[in-house]
């Protein structure tokens, strides 16, 4: 296992590789040894391998040959496929919601529905006209369970309507249209 002194040493290897870009190992040489530094082509191959350390006041000289802040020399630059990895997963998720959303629209919808005929049953139930009392205890049965459903239905949908506004409201750190919230 690498130590993390070998890790940033290995991530400065590779920085200074593309941040060179074409020009030549020599060519970098040649730029530190006219700042005061005894290197060669092989200390640029050794610090781009990562076998050898590079110091501060280097780090320093360096970056200015290179016309990059320290930061670039030293920090692990984001690899392509972690970024397009965010991207892939951000959009999944984007869509996922809408998709969510559109499922509790609809799920409204057969609520509302549910909750008309609802109203039609029990309208039914209060009139004499059920002769079978087993089948009159049955729909009662299920109109109670109607009753639940549509009860559960509107809490979720409320709470998700609530969470997602709190949601986007922290997005944009704001009210859920965007603006800021008053003092």
């Amino acid at each position: 296992m690498a130590d993390s002194s070998t890790d940033v040493d290995a991530i400065i290897g590779k920085n200074l590789v593309r941040l060179r870009g074409d020009r030549s190992q020599q060519e970098i040489a040649d730029g530190m040894r006219h700042v005061g530094w005894k290197w060669s082509q092989a200390t640029v191959w050794s610090v781009e391998k990562g076998e050898r350390p590079l110091r501060l006041a280097e780090a320093l000289s360096l970056a200015k040959l290179l016309f990059v802040r320290l930061d670039d020399l030293i920090m692990q630059e984001l690899d392509g496929m972690v970024i397009v990895g965010l991207i892939a997963r951000m959009t999944a998720i984007r869509e996922s919601r809408e998709s969510l959303r559109a499922n509790i629209q609809e799920l409204a919808k057969h609520r509302d529905e549910l909750i008309g005929a609802i109203a039609f049953a029990e309208e039914s139930l209060a009139s004499d006209s059920w002769t079978d009392e087993a089948s009159k205890i049955k729909a009662e049965t299920l109109l109670e369970n109607a009753r639940e459903i549509a009860s559960w239905s509107l809490r979720r949908v409320t709470e998700y309507v609530l969470t997602e506004e709190e949601t986007e409201r922290g997005e944009r750190g704001g009210s859920i249209d965007g603006e800021h919230p008053e003092a």
